[in-house]
């Protein structure tokens, strides 16, 4: 390719960014279009079904700053130690990592799984959207550990420049979610409930989804 002001373009590079960027990118798509399409299922029961999973997943939101925090940490750290070829280190600053955010994330929602009423009370005093919140956070909040790790390590997953974990997971995610809470709605007769445990059921993929390989299969080198 052109030289541009002294530095010559190689395509390459470009490859080698835009690889893992592009994935990436389609990750985040994948996830905000899970929310969508979960939102419409839950918004068929009403204004208070919505604002109860608005407030349940207010927490997700809220503990995402941790996973991204330690997250984009990760992405640097496994970066430097897969391009000078130390793959066990990379591997290791991944688990600490993720783990240090999935047990962080997940006591969050494990205290709030076990007072969920006092979490909706910070918000509502309609008993229909506290019963619609309660209803989230028992069936989903349990699973942020998985939600922590899956998120921590698809960030050094962008590191190793390894992304065809990351990326089935949210694909993943997005149908079993989706089409799950479909499925529990108009064949399963479940109702609302039966949308949030799709949601758990999808989170539970995704981290497993992420993690599964990485212990089975550790980062190595290309031959």
């Amino acid at each position: 390719m052109p030289a541009v002001s002294g530095v010559t373009l190689q395509i390459r590079l470009f490859w080698e960014i835009l690889r893992v960027g592009l994935i990436a990118s389609f990750s985040a798509f994948t996830a905000n279009l899970t929310a969508m399409l979960v939102t419409g299922l839950v918004g068929r029961f009403g204004v208070a079904a919505l604002a109860g999973y608005g407030i349940g997943v207010r927490l997700e939101f809220m503990l995402v700053p941790l996973a991204f925090g330690i997250g984009s940490g990760l992405t640097t750290i496994v970066g430097v130690a897969a391009g000078a070829g130390d793959w066990r280190r990379a591997v290791r600053a991944a688990w600490i990592g993720s783990l240090v955010a999935g047990l962080g994330i997940g006591a969050f929602g494990w205290v709030v799984a076990l007072f969920p009423e006092g979490w909706a009370r910070l918000f509502t005093d309609d008993p229909d959207v506290i019963a619609a919140t309660v209803s989230y956070v028992t069936r989903v909040a349990p699973f942020y550990f998985l939600f922590g790790i899956g998120m921590t390590l698809s960030f050094a997953s962008q590191g190793a420049g390894r992304m065809k974990a990351p990326f089935a997971a949210g694909v993943m995610r997005l149908f079993v979610a989706s089409l799950g809470g479909w499925f529990a709605i108009e064949h399963l007769g479940w109702g609302l409930p039966g949308v949030f445990v799709a949601i758990a059921v999808g989170i539970v993929t995704f981290g497993s989804l992420i993690a599964g390989p990485l212990l089975v299969h550790p980062w190595r080198g290309r031959a």
